[in-house]
């Protein structure tokens, strides 16, 4: 297995390249991201247990897929989550592009004149101010 020291460096090399928008995140289901090489790649997954620190996982893998390094980092390491939770925000920074709306939002908003666009919303976004469904106790 590769060494946790040197997961760690390249943690902060890959976050700092990701930073300046220079890495081509994929996102793995719901709370994982990754970057794929020719010779393997890096995977990092947030993980929320109910009654547990959080934990922030980060995987180094063959061409195959295999793992052949991993560390597991939680939230209550005050060494190590700073540098782990940064290139997990980021990586979902990168696959989001929340940064580029929130860029675009905050422009409009502090232009002169009337802002917004006369069109309706998009139908997955009116699911979210939908009412709830079934039946509701009272």
């Amino acid at each position: 297995m590769i060494p946790q020291e040197k997961i760690r460096e390249i943690c902060e090399r890959l976050l700092a390249k990701s930073r300046t928008n220079r890495v081509n995140w994929l996102q793995y289901g719901e709370n994982g991201y990754g970057v794929r090489f020719s010779a393997g790649g890096i995977e990092i997954g947030f993980y929320s247990p109910p009654t547990e620190p959080d934990e922030i996982r980060v995987s180094v893998t063959n061409p195959d897929g295999r793992t052949v390094g991993q560390w597991l980092v939680s939230q209550d390491d005050d060494e190590q989550w700073p540098l782990f939770w940064g290139l997990y925000q980021d990586a979902e920074r990168c696959v989001s592009g929340w940064d580029q709306v929130l860029n675009g939002i905050e422009a409009a908003i502090g232009s002169e004149g009337t802002i917004g666009i006369n069109e309706p919303i998009a139908s997955d976004t009116r699911e979210a101010f939908a009412p709830p469904f079934g039946d509701i106790p009272f």
